[in-house]
């Protein structure tokens, strides 16, 4: 972003200004701004990765010359949608922390679910547009969280005991992680009044972002520090898939019990990461990552946007890629 604290201040301004309007009762509405505060100030921390979501349709409509107002209020529905899928995400891996860790899991459940209900399509009935796009970025806001719900059914229909395969893993983060990038770099290029095949341009550029990223942040969960979400809650990312997919039942055998003996809290996890280095595993997922990082750029080719607005869209793709920036 130009002006990172900037815009996430004015986004957030008008993510508040909805949940004030839909706060029908005081204690409502402290439940939805303790949510809304507490994404807001991860934001703030860490804006080169969670101020992606915001920056995605803001870049989408300069891409193609739209107006920012209507961009502001579409990040603004993007911020509360996001909101609840952390919200719940934390929730439904024990971690609240901060003010919603006082509140009672019920209650977070309740809000969380407001934020990915119907809270962002207040933001868009609030936008200065004409009801026919209105009601349109609101249909293609609805085909979108169907299908970041389906990605997310999918991942959490996975285990260990029986992975699924390295094609399902992708399947699954096609529609929890690129589905969700895909539906912000649309809302935003749609909001401005692009025509549709740039909007598909820079819906797919988006859809092959979030791949990476996603797939970039499994790799770094597992290699990445002292520990691993993804190992204590079981979930068989696509490091874990491809492990299985070529391992022999001895090898497969011995990874789950290291990963178990890890979940127990015993030092297994350097264990676990040796075998997945050995076997090939971490080199597939990378490759994985690349390949999607090639085909960003390749999507980003086709969009023929300002040089500072590809530049910025570029450097994302290089944030994650191994090669960093493109050459060519």
């Amino acid at each position: 972003m130009s002006d990172p604290a900037g815009e996430i201040s004015a986004v957030a301004a008008l993510a508040l200004g909805v949940i004030e309007r839909a706060a029908v009762t005081p204690a409502y509405g402290r439940l939805l701004r303790a949510i809304a505060e507490s994404h807001i100030a991860t934001i703030a921390a860490r804006p080169e990765r969670r101020g992606f979501g915001i920056e995605l349709p803001l870049l989408a409509a300069r891409a193609v010359g739209g107006a920012e107002d209507r961009a502001f209020m579409l990040a603004a529905a993007i911020l509360l949608l996001e909101a609840g899928i952390y919200a719940l995400d934390h929730l439904m891996d024990d971690e609240l922390d901060g003010p919603l860790a006082e509140l009672p899991r019920a209650a977070v459940l309740t809000g969380a679910v407001s934020f990915i209900s119907f809270l962002p399509h207040l933001a868009i009935g609030d936008l200065p547009a004409p009801p026919a796009l209105r009601a349109y970025l609101a249909k293609t806001l609805a085909e979108g969280m169907a299908a970041i719900a389906a990605g997310q059914a999918g991942e959490a229909g996975t285990s260990l005991d029986s992975p699924p395969s390295p094609s399902e893993v992708e399947r699954s983060i096609a529609g929890k992680t690129g589905a969700r990038r895909a539906l912000y770099a649309r809302l935003g290029a749609a909001g401005a009044g692009a025509a549709p095949a740039a909007i598909d341009a820079l819906a797919a550029y988006g859809h092959a972002l979030g791949m990476a990223r996603q797939i970039g942040s499994d790799i770094d969960d597992l290699f990445g520090g002292d520990d691993s979400r993804d190992i204590a809650a079981g979930a068989c990312t696509l490091p874990l898939a491809c492990f299985f997919a070529t391992a022999s039942p001895d090898e497969a055998e011995a990874l789950r019990a290291d990963v178990a003996a890890a979940r127990r809290g015993e030092p297994t996890l350097a264990a676990v990461r040796r075998r997945l280095r050995d076997g090939g595993a971490l080199r597939a997922a990378l490759q994985r990552q690349e390949a999607f990082c090639a085909l960003a750029r390749r999507h980003l080719r086709d969009i023929d946007a300002p040089v500072a607005i590809t530049t910025r869209l570029e450097a994302h793709v290089a944030q994650i890629s191994l090669g960093g920036a493109s050459h060519g």
